[in-house]
């Protein structure tokens, strides 16, 4: 699965997993970091997500500008096919 924040303008998400009750650092992206901390080369936020089962993820989101809070989660393999798609029709 993957988290995506179709607003690329965010100056910074980090993505926490709780695991024992405790908080555990995934990674963090966003406008103002660079795009080599990605996993993903897309131009919205991706995160991978991991965890089988019920899983409880936080979100610490930081923004300049006044920013929309959508998050989409999918599987990879809609991810892929969206991202492909989009590079295709817009270049």
């Amino acid at each position: 699965l993957v988290l995506e924040l179709p607003d690329p303008h965010i100056d910074q998400v980090e993505l926490y997993q709780i695991r024992n009750q405790s908080p555990v650092w995934l990674g963090a992206i966003g406008h103002y970091l660079p795009v080599s901390n990605r996993r993903y080369n897309h131009k919205n936020l991706v995160f991978p997500l991991s965890g089988t089962g019920k899983t409880h993820y936080l979100l610490k989101m930081e923004s300049r500008l006044i920013s929309s809070f959508m998050l989409i989660v999918k599987r990879q393999e809609q991810f892929t096919s969206y991202a492909l798609w989009e590079y295709y029709v817009l270049g």
